[in-house]
């Protein structure tokens, strides 16, 4: 706990700052004073009236106590520890508890039972204070809605309000009458709600540096104006205590605390104790939530840093301290606070003049307090009460939407027209209500996809990668987040409904990695999906399941549905996706489609026997072979390699004229689209994944008219490669081992793991390159690799690499040509294949 750059520091005042801190301290008790008095005289109200004085004196004295507590744990003579009850219902809890006392109770009875209540009622608040912060639970109370919390501020604004007439000595009836009042009554509640009206008008009108002694000031002003009218009009003390306008205080004060002894606990009835048990947990729960808002705002006034677990189990010790002392609940109050820190108070000296004020007013027991009127009692509650009520439903109204006002609002108008039982149990349904409908508006997909947008790791040639493109739309994926429940579940059961009757999949893919959980109604929707799949002859994957989730699907029979698969992660069920798609279109002619509807794209055909470029020719133009073949002839005689449908020939991805070392001839009827460098822009413009793959075949295809040196490098290379055969099962690389070569994937499938995790990062096929990244760096492998099938692979170990550098030095440079083109291969694809949906 430190201080901030702008806080105050001590020294920082003039060397006569005992004056100041003098000042402010007792600034803040006169404030604190009041209030004490105030929240006392709304509890021993009604039957509890005539024990008042125990009750102030009692409260007086934990005031004291707990101040001082506070300084010795905080240090900080800014951070004032003073009761602070949601004084309203420790009312409730003290008069339900008489109120289960036969009704010729005697009045000892009924003061150790009321007392019994109050100090119950604080030490299970305290006890929940002291928990919250031992176990770090501060962060529970943020997770009440905001309404909800607005509301319940507004609820306690009104009981401060409504327990006014008791603090008056009148019933609601007689003010409704407001003719039937006595003259001296409706002097005094003008009075008090004149007093309620000014402390709410004028301290915001002041400069804040002068606004922290604003209100105290006000409270001595109006006592003092109170009694100068008291003597112009002729009232003796006796005759205004009679009259209801000042405090009836017997002498009790600074003799002895009015506690029960040892013998009064027989006359204590424990089941009357639990009374209300609902005020009881609302109790601790809104004192608690208070003194956490209150921690927040003391560190916006004060510039202090504080810890909200350590302060808060603090202030559950003091107030469990104080309880048995007949003390209400206590945390840090930021009146007391801002008062001493904006009045200038920076040493312990403040605390001096705060203690010695409400030590006075303990002390001096009726001699004092009998000077204090009782509309200043009332007023001190209206204003309280007051400003919780605009704060609720105007100040923090402007910041809520129409829908979460209003929940505000109901609570407030509940506990006005029914009491705080049904305002609590509004609040409580509220908050279920509102947490309902928010998260049900919540959108559990997290991203749609189609298989365009989103491949899976799986080694593919050129040409599968351009099905896969073209017949993208025939795979949708739909990751989903957050928890599942009917609600949500439904809009997701809605949105594939109106996605598949648009364009129905071959493939539906529900990835639920990133799902916390589902309740029972969410694995029915799921079955409401296999169904659909089912129906309309879709594959359903579901992938990314914990084994929670998955034994719930079971239950409901999801994952028995004929089309209904479980797969371990989104990796694999694209890959199985894919397979699918590749089974039924690998017959099409990848590509095709894409120039077919390209403008500015000439077809031609060529019959068997004709050339379409001769060796030596400059070649202008690519062709892509939509259907036929064609052989490229070294020579007159020599037969060359062989272009099939979906190949290129001819000019490589730059478009720039080259000079053929082959001779095209067409074996069978062909069809040809011929490419030059503007329809490749346009191809760009229109379908960039299509256009990448394109420039990649053309690359491919070059060494078929031009040469190229990568062949010579791997024919130096198969001489130093050493066979390398792995069972099914068996781990190839093991995650944080050091590899001292590489190994190129001849045949088989092998998948990349985190160690300790099933979900596949990525699936390596014959092509592959492994352990680059290790062997280049130098570094721990960084995953595991696990063959799937029988795999052959081929190991190049650093020795051999070196003796073809040393050896060929043009070999080697064309060996890491390749390999750098492999891993940007395979950066390329990871990108493409991350998500990039809505």
């Amino acid at each position: 706990m430190t201080r901030g750059e702008d806080a105050l520091a001590p020294g920082e005042h003039a060397r006569g700052s005992l004056a100041l801190d003098l000042i402010s301290g007792a600034t803040a008790a006169i404030v604190a004073v009041t209030a004490t008095v105030s929240f006392s005289s709304l509890v021993f109200s009604g039957v509890m009236r005539p024990f008042l004085a125990e009750g102030i004196a009692l409260a007086l004295f934990s005031a004291l106590l707990v101040s001082s507590l506070g300084l010795a744990l905080y240090r900080i003579p800014t951070l004032v520890l003073t009761p602070n009850p949601v004084a309203p219902i420790v009312a409730i809890v003290v008069a339900a508890a008489v109120a289960e006392l036969p009704a010729d109770a005697p009045p000892e009875v009924i003061y150790v039972n009321g007392l019994g209540a109050l100090i119950f009622s604080s030490f299970i608040t305290g006890a929940f204070m002291y928990a919250l912060g031992r176990f770090r639970l501060v962060s529970i109370s943020r997770y009440v809605p905001y309404p909800i919390l607005i509301g319940m501020t507004g609820v306690v604004g009104w009981m401060f309000v409504a327990g006014l007439p008791r603090v008056l000595g009148v019933t609601v009836a007689e003010l409704w009458e407001w003719s039937a009042l006595s003259s001296d009554q409706t002097l005094f509640i003008s009075l008090a709600l004149a007093l309620a009206l000014a402390l709410l008008i004028v301290p915001p009108l002041v400069s804040p540096r002068a606004r922290g002694a604003a209100l105290p000031t006000m409270l001595v002003l109006f006592v003092a104006g109170f009694h100068i009218w008291r003597l112009v009009e002729g009232h003796s003390l006796s005759e205004l205590a009679e009259s209801g306008g000042l405090l009836r205080v017997p002498d009790t004060g600074g003799q002895r605390l009015p506690l029960p002894d040892v013998h009064d606990l027989e006359r204590l009835d424990w089941r009357a104790l639990l009374a209300a048990p609902a005020e009881l947990a609302s109790l601790a729960a809104l004192t608690a939530i208070k003194a956490t808002l209150m921690l927040s705002a003391i560190e916006v006034h004060t510039k202090l840093r504080l810890s909200a677990e350590r302060d808060m189990e603090w202030a559950g010790v003091c107030s469990m301290i104080v309880a048995p002392l007949g003390g209400f609940p206590a945390h840090i109050s930021i009146s007391m606070s801002v008062i001493i820190d904006r009045l200038g108070g920076t040493t312990a000296r403040a605390f001096v003049g705060y203690i010695s004020v409400v030590a006075l007013a303990f002390f001096g027991g009726s001699s004092l307090l009998a000077w204090l009127p009782v509309p200043l009692v009332a007023g001190v509650l209206a204003y309280i009460g007051i400003s919780m009520l605009l704060s609720a439903l105007v100040t923090e109204g402007r910041k809520m939407s129409r829908r979460e006002y209003a929940v505000a609002a109901l609570i407030v108008l509940v506990q006005a027209a029914s009491g705080f039982g049904a305002a609590l149990l509004t609040g409580l349904l509220a908050a279920v209500g509102l947490f309902l409908y928010e998260y049900s508006r919540v959108d559990i997909i997290a991203r749609a996809w189609t298989g365009r947008e989103r491949t899976s790791s799986a080694p593919r040639d050129d040409h599968d990668r351009l099905v896969l493109l073209e017949a993208g739309d025939l795979t949708q994926i739909f990751e989903l987040r957050g928890y599942m429940f009917f609600g949500t579940c439904e809009r997701l059961v809605q949105t594939i409904e109106a996605s598949v009757a648009v364009s129905p999949p071959q493939s539906l893919i529900l990835d639920f990695h990133s799902v916390s959980g589902m309740d029972v109604s969410s694995a029915a929707s799921c079955g409401k999906i296999a169904t659909l799949a089912e129906r309309a002859g879709i594959d359903l994957s579901l992938c990314g399941l914990n084994p929670e989730m998955e034994r719930g699907l079971r239950r409901v029979g999801v994952l028995d549905a004929p089309r209904a698969s479980l797969i371990p992660d989104l990796d694999r069920a694209l890959e199985r996706a894919e397979e699918r798609v590749l089974t039924i279109q690998r017959d099409d002619v990848p590509g095709a489609r894409a120039l077919a509807s390209l403008a500015g794209v000439e077809e031609m055909t060529l019959t068997p026997g004709s050339q379409l470029f001769a060796r030596g020719e400059r070649l202008r133009h690519a062709y892509f072979v939509r259907r036929g073949a064609l052989s490229l002839l070294d020579g007159e005689e020599a037969r060359g390699v062989e272009v099939g449908a979906g190949g290129f020939l001819g000019a490589g991805p730059s478009m720039r004229p080259i000079e053929s070392v082959y001779t095209a001839v067409a074996r069978e009827d062909c069809a040809l689209y011929v490419l030059n460098a503007e329809a490749l822009r346009r191809l760009e413009a229109e379908s960039p994944q299509v256009a990448l793959i394109f420039h990649r075949l053309m690359a491919t295809r070059r060494s078929a008219t031009t040469s190229d040196g990568d062949f010579a490098a791997f024919d130096a290379l198969a001489a130093e490669l050493v066979e390398h055969r792995v069972a099914s099962g068996t781990t190839l690389i093991r995650e944080g081992e050091f590899l001292p070569c590489m190994y190129l994937v001849e045949s088989g499938r092998l998948d990349v793991v985190i160690a300790g995790s099933s979900a596949r990062l990525r699936a390596i096929g014959p092509g592959d390159i492994l352990g680059e990244i290790s062997y280049y760096t130098q570094s721990a492998a960084t995953a595991t690799v696990v063959a799937r099938t029988e795999v052959v692979a081929r190991r190049l170990d650093r020795a051999a690499l070196r003796q073809i550098e040393e050896r060929s030095p043009s070999v080697a440079a064309s060996l890491h040509r390749r390999f750098s083109r492999g891993l940007a291969e395979r950066l390329v694809q990871d990108t493409h294949a991350r998500p990039t949906g809505r």
